[in-house]
């Protein structure tokens, strides 16, 4: 800034460079005995005292004091005494009696010419009094106690160019709450600063307040508004000002709208600070919401009891006598943590005076707000009538409901809210530097063929800053464009403007540009249509060409018609109808049956030019540079055009995959057969394609073709996956070669149902682990799901990024209810992807939740809620915050093996790969299987035979590993494995260089096979013979030839 608040003219430090306390003022009381004397010594003239010393901070109070002076004598009852003219009059500190109070003023002024003022404004007799006793003369005192900062200059000679801010507090606070706020905005040019106490609040009048007898009705909130609004606009009067800029916070953000609602005509512009009564609660009739289930029922209704019967924090206080210091100081300590010690010692002590007053208009808070803070008439549906800006602050810690300003945003012309970052509900306190730079800097507003545009500026800063800013945001030359004060009416250059600052051209808070420009020739367009710019998969290719509809046959008993007519009982049904999908227990939409829901893709015809995708991805970054340009990146600042949204968490209505077929059970045989021997946990990624699933409306199926292996460590209950993972460029190019990609995760969860082998009824069972009361898939093994998924998007042209969720699966082979091994598959949702990827969550030490982060500087967490019907059968909307339940994170698919089986592999003998000891892969054993092949292979049984012992995959992962064979051989060798055509394609493979090289270093180094010993004509009956037999009663895998097994002595036939 150009002007910072200038330092006090009489410091307050003592020696040792510590800021000194008042005599008067003790400091927190700690012990029961201290919090007696404070209580003791507690006077309104402490509270005075606390007050100015709070203020003197701000640089505006030179040489003030409480010190006693004479009354100056006013013109009439209502007169103003204004600073300029007590410090003329008497050159030294006084008090001033004004109405019914005193005003202490300073007698030095700041280096930019303006003083402070605190004092009292006479409000008058009060309007709804009965006339009966203003007949007999009774005039009640009423006066709003306030600060002001200005220049001294006479109430008829203020310039018009001068901006009157006002603060109000909130409930059960006072005016020197903005201590630390008041200076930076008095430090702006033509700045006038107020600070008020409401009447009935603070240092104010503290009037009777009486309502209306009917308790929660629009009568008794209007009468409430009324008895603040009309002793506002009374002072407002007093004052003479015009228009003025109201910053409210909490109760009197909402007392600010209600204001501006009643006078918008004098109110400029509105900045809103954590406001109360915004949304609509759970006591309303029309909300969607409904009340928190994380307190019982007994204590809510008895705090609904206190708060309907006027039982104010200012009551508790009051009752609690000597307490009451200490209370306070507990108040103190957790609301303004922010504040060093001589600051919240003296906020303490002006808290505890202000509280100590006579009861008033604190008795409101149930007339105008319900439980929660929510509002008795909340404000989201009346404030739509407002026109001037309004800008709204919640801190990212704040306990104020933050969706009433996002909800109301969308609804004004002129609104934004902010997200004051490190800050809770005391925003101005929690957060000064940031919040007084929002107050300091203007808002210009330019309207523009394309729109209205918010750009923020500083008044010191030269015209080329704000002109830069618009050509930016316009895409034009600043040679281009031209600025004015009303459409059409010409302007001038904005190229001429360099050299003046806003502030000479008289450029203000919420000032209105219309601007004109010449765009310039936007170069021809070559972007591809949206149907071509992204390769999607096969499957997808072919469903977006279908129309997917359900076929129904005539039914006999309602169709009236003959064979080739048809009626509503047999029409074909669309592939997202509900009816259809609840009586064959589908229980998530296809992906394409919900873009059809959706309406998207049909009939689609949009230009490259002209078309926007539909689809956007879950997203919770917050969006760095900011896109409104208008503040400082995260995390220096924030605002609702970069950061996320909140965030309900919600059941995913579609899955990218409905079914998980297995080619052949031997893929799940090779895992359980580690297990067997060694009872270790075992994890492989799935190698499969994708192909339509005619089992579900324009479904989709995972194909899994073969497990690969990573290098991996594994224990009784989990395992330890080495990662980054070496070869996994190479798994993807041999899975390429065949035709196939990595579709999939899969992991073993198994335990013996008896561990100790005595129970013979549980023989050869395993334990149920996950089931409905327990978890399906645990909190971190749902997060690795959402890491898994985010590695391998799906190509997508609805969406914007050209890519939206993904394909992959994650599958769990686990026992199920009736002890048998089963496999389980899951996807997870994309809420979950984007907060994963978002850094927000992590596991918790119980499976079935998962934790959200919090917030740090680096990282933003925005609100995360979830729903659920309580016992009560009623929707209830709880935070996630710290965890929620990992099933609202979860999408789950079938799962099954073909019932005619055509596996793209044929064999399932060769050693696993990542398994040393167990299974160790040796190029000799295949050099010898080269070997007896060669040097041809003519006869049509034995071109089969090999055809059958190439299709393997981990053998040809393993050659591929090796690099004998050139990657063009290996193509053609996995074509061959895959194809099963022991012609053409095994022929090439004879004749290729590499397998020629195979076959000569097999003849030099492997040795000869027996004369008599036959070409292996099944390598999977070989492998069964040599794994030995598993026990039939606990699944251990004894030696070949065994009678009884090792474990539990049982016969094995």
């Amino acid at each position: 800034m150009t002007s910072e608040p200038p330092p006090a003219s009489e410091p307050i430090l003592d020696d040792a460079g510590l800021q000194s306390l008042p005599s008067s003022i003790r400091p927190i009381p700690q012990t029961i005995f201290s919090s007696i004397k404070a209580w003791w010594t507690a006077t309104p003239q402490q509270t005075a005292e606390a007050e100015l010393h709070l203020f003197r901070s701000t640089g505006y109070f030179g040489g003030a004091t409480l010190g006693n002076a004479r009354s100056v004598q006013s013109n009439g009852p209502n007169a103003i005494i204004d600073a300029y003219d007590l410090a003329k009059s008497e050159q030294a500190p006084g008090r001033v009696r004004a109405g019914n109070e005193h005003a202490t003023v300073a007698t030095q002024a700041a280096p930019n010419g303006k003083i402070g003022c605190l004092r009292a404004v006479d409000l008058g007799e009060d309007p709804r009094m009965p006339r009966r006793f203003r007949w007999f003369g009774a005039r009640p005192t009423r006066y709003l106690h306030m600060l002001e900062i200005g220049t001294p200059t006479d109430a008829g000679q203020r310039p018009a160019s001068e901006v009157p801010v006002v603060f109000v507090h909130g409930y059960g606070a006072g005016c020197a709450f903005f201590f630390k706020n008041v200076g930076a905005v008095a430090s702006l040019p033509h700045t006038r600063v107020f600070a008020l106490d409401w009447l009935g609040m603070g240092r104010s009048a503290r009037p009777p307040y009486k309502m209306p007898d009917k308790p929660r009705s629009d009568a008794r909130v209007e009468a409430s508004e009324d008895f603040f609004v009309s002793s506002l606009e009374q002072w407002r009067t007093e004052m003479q000002l015009d228009r003025m800029v109201l910053v409210g916070h909490s109760l009197g953000g909402y007392l600010s709208l209600a204001y501006a609602l009643r006078h918008p005509e004098r109110v400029s512009r509105l900045v809103l600070v954590s406001p109360a009564g915004i949304p609509e609660g759970a006591l309303s009739s029309k909300s969607p919401r409904s009340a928190p289930a994380r307190f019982s029922p007994m204590f809510v209704r008895m705090l609904s009891y206190l708060w309907d019967h006027n039982v104010s924090p200012f009551s508790l206080l009051r009752w609690s006598t000597v307490l009451g210091p200490m209370l306070m100081g507990s108040y103190t300590r957790r609301r303004f943590g922010a504040l060093d010690d001589h600051e919240m010692h003296t906020l303490h002590a002006y808290c505890h005076g202000i509280f100590l007053g006579c009861s008033s208009s604190e008795h409101c808070l149930s007339d105008l707000l319900a439980p929660g803070a929510y509002g008795r008439r909340p404000m989201v549906h009346r404030i739509t009538p407002l026109r001037m800006p309004i800008s709204f602050f919640y801190g990212d810690r704040d306990w104020m409901d933050k969706e009433g300003g996002m909800a109301v945003e969308p609804l004004l012309p002129d609104a934004r809210v902010s997200l004051v970052p490190n800050a809770g509900h005391h925003v101005y306190l929690d957060n000064v530097p940031y919040f007084n730079e929002a107050l300091q800097r203007l808002i210009v507003r330019v309207r523009s063929k394309d729109g209205q545009l918010r750009f923020q500026v500083e008044p010191s800063d030269d015209a080329a800053v704000l002109v830069a800013q618009i050509a930016e945001a316009l895409h034009t030359d600043g040679s281009r464009l031209t600025l004015s004060d009303a459409p059409g009416s010409g302007g001038r250059l904005a190229s001429t403007l360099a050299g003046h600052t806003l502030e000479t051209l008289g450029i203000k808070h919420g000032h209105m540009l219309f601007a004109e420009y010449e765009a310039p020739e936007a170069p021809a367009e070559t972007t591809e249509a949206p149907s071509t710019s992204v390769a999607e998969h096969p499957v997808d290719v072919y469903w977006s060409r279908e129309r997917g509809l359900i076929s129904r046959a005539r039914d006999a008993q309602f169709c009236r018609h003959g064979d080739k007519g048809m009626c509503d009982y047999c029409m074909p049904l669309e592939p997202y109808d509900v009816a259809y999908h609840t009586e064959h227990a589908i229980k998530h939409l296809s992906f394409h049956a919900y873009l059809r829901q959706q309406n998207i893709g049909v009939g689609t015809s949009a230009s490259a030019s002209t078309y926007v995708p539909p689809l956007d991805e879950e997203a919770y970054h917050v969006l760095t540079p900011c896109p409104s340009g208008q503040h400082a990146p995260w995390p220096a600042g924030i605002c609702t055009k970069c950061q996320p949204s909140a965030i309900t968490l919600q059941r995913q209505p579609y899955r990218m995959v409905d079914h998980v077929e297995f080619a052949h059970p031997a893929l799940i045989d090779g895992l359980l057969d580690i297990w067997r021997k060694t009872a270790m946990q075992r994890c492989g990624f799935l190698l499969g394609h994708y192909e339509p699933y005619p089992e579900v409306p324009m479904g989709i199926k995972a194909v899994v073709e073969a497990i690969t292996e990573p290098p991996q460590a594994g224990d009784l209950d989990g395992l330890t996956l080495g990662w980054p993972w070496d070869d996994e460029a190479l798994v993807q190019r041999v899975a390429g070669w065949c035709g196939l990609e990595i579709v999939g995760f899969l992991f073993t969860d198994l335990e013996p149902a008896d561990p100790t082998h005595t129970n013979a009824s549980q023989a050869g069972l395993v334990a149920c682990k996950r089931h409905a009361t327990s978890f399906f898939m645990s909190g971190q093994e749902a997060l690795m799901a959402a890491q898994w998924q985010s590695m391998h998007k799906n190509a997508c042209r609805w969406s914007r990024t050209g890519a939206f969720n993904s394909k992959f699966v994650t599958c769990v082979l686990s026992g199920n209810p009736e002890g048998v091994i089963d496999v389980a598959a899951y996807q997870v949702s994309g809420q979950a992807m984007g907060m994963v990827e978002a850094d927000m969550l992590e596991a918790s030490v119980h499976p079935t939740t998962v934790r959200v982060k919090p917030s740090v500087d680096t990282r933003y967490v925005p609100d995360v809620f979830y729903r659920y019907k309580n016992e009560y059968k009623i929707d209830v909307k709880e935070s996630a915050a710290p965890t929620f339940p990992v099933e609202y994170l979860l999408v789950t698919c079938t799962h099954g093996f073909p019932t005619d089986p055509n596996p793209r592999f044929l064999s399932h003998a060769f050693p696993i790969e990542n398994r040393p000891g167990l299974h160790d892969q040796s190029l000799d054993a295949v050099l010898a299987q080269v070997r007896a092949w060669s040097p041809a292979v003519t006869d049509a049984a034995e071109r089969e035979a090999l055809v059958r012992w190439l299709s393997d995959w981990h053998m040809l992962l393993f050659l591929a590993k090796t690099e004998l064979l050139t990657p063009e051989d290996m193509q053609c060798l996995c074509t061959a494995a895959t194809t099963h055509d022991a012609r053409d394609a095994l022929e090439r493979v004879l004749a290729s260089s590499g397998w020629q090289t195979l076959v000569a270093i097999a003849q030099e180094q492997a040795p000869a096979p027996p004369v008599d010993t036959p070409a292996p004509t099944d390598a999977a009956d070989t492998d069964a013979q040599a794994s030995g037999i598993a026990c039939p009663h606990c699944t251990f895998l004894n030696a070949p030839g065994s009678t009884d097994c090792d474990v539990c002595g049982l016969p094995l036939s």
